[in-house]
């Protein structure tokens, strides 16, 4: 009997190929998002100065953010993901 990486994955709960990856990279940001906050939280900084480096932060994730999806979507639409 031979075991195949497809085997070894669904064993993991991983299933095919790829169906990590999203989770993965979401859970990955999410713990940075999280990490950075608490950090700066913990800074010791002025209250305005802590709003305005937190908003400035939260604006860079978000168009960060915005331009992965993007590029994602695009790599998930370009036909060398259909074959």
């Amino acid at each position: 009997m031979s075991i195949s990486r497809e085997d070894i994955r669904e064993a993991l709960g991983l299933g095919r190929r790829g169906d990590w990856l999203v989770p993965g990279l979401f859970g990955l940001g999410l713990g940075a998002l999280l990490g950075a906050s608490v950090a700066l939280l913990l800074t010791p900084r002025s209250g305005a100065d802590l709003r305005s480096a937190l908003g400035e932060r939260a604006r860079r994730i978000v168009r960060s953010g915005g331009e992965r999806v993007r590029e994602m979507a695009e790599e998930l639409s370009s036909p060398e993901h259909d074959s």
